[in-house]
């Protein structure tokens, strides 16, 4: 008989699962945002969420607009991917906000999803 070994579902991310990612803030990216995912050398991902040129409070958009997006990221890679998400970071005016509140309300400078395939 033979031997069966246990493989993890995702081992690397696919080109399709990107654009997946890409196509969830597509949206976001017609809100004058730039999306990159890419993989760190530490084998982590990330999917970056950032404003196109120079932050000011008149062209970013507020969180409370951008969370359901970033909820939709949540749920493709909890739910699809099966990876775990390790960490998000907010950055408004360009200082840096970790998500715990869920009810911010602030300009958004960029968004930072940091998850591990």
């Amino acid at each position: 008989m033979k031997h069966l070994k246990s493989k993890k579902i995702f081992e690397s991310i696919t080109p399709d699962n990107i654009q997946d990612i890409k196509d969830i803030l597509a949206e976001v990216g017609d809100m004058n945002y730039d999306i990159d995912v890419s993989e760190g050398s530490n084998g982590f991902y990330r999917i970056e969420v950032v404003l196109k040129g120079r932050g000011t409070k008149d062209n970013m958009i507020r969180w409370s607009e951008l969370k359901d997006y970033v909820e939709r990221v949540f749920e493709y890679l909890g739910n699809v991917m099966l990876v775990n998400i390790m960490d998000i970071h907010l950055y408004m005016n360009q200082h840096v906000s970790y998500i715990h509140d869920t009810d911010l309300n602030y300009p958004v400078y960029s968004i930072s999803i940091i998850f591990e395939p």
